[in-house]
């Protein structure tokens, strides 16, 4: 179970601190959907995708069927990238929404409705890494 007072407080720090890390979030359904209809047709993925564009805009997603580290590589996805972050080891948290689509995204994740795979991207030396420390 989740200690939300002590994710908020940990968001609330990295803020603080400027602490933020630029993600990538791709999204899709726990159970497989290869194309965008049979995705859309699924609530749970629906509301992740309205979370994501209240921030990001309408349409700000690109739709990938391959995922790196996948075996699946025909499922469909969608990418949104440039979301300021705080990596904690509970997860990767959106510094810049509201609490409660924070805390919506994460029940979605934890109950098996949507899959979300996060890649952090460090510019400065032009690499990419899984969640966890970069230079």
């Amino acid at each position: 179970m989740r200690d939300w007072k002590e994710i908020k407080a940990c968001i609330k720090g990295r803020k603080e601190r400027k602490e933020i890390t630029n993600a990538i979030f791709s999204i899709t359904t726990s159970k497989a959907a290869y194309d965008e209809e049979e995705l859309m047709l699924n609530t749970a993925f629906q509301e992740t995708v309205d979370i994501f564009e209240k921030y990001l805009g309408e349409e700000n997603y690109m739709r990938v069927d391959s995922m790196d580290g996948c075996w699946d590589l025909n499922r469909v996805w969608y990418r949104f990238s440039d979301i300021p972050c705080g990596v904690e080891y509970s997860g990767v948290y959106p510094l810049e929404w509201e609490w409660e689509d924070v805390k919506r995204l994460t029940e979605l994740i934890d109950n098996g409705e949507i899959w979300v795979t996060v890649m952090v991207w460090d510019r400065k030396n032009k690499n990419s890494f899984l969640t966890g420390k970069y230079k």
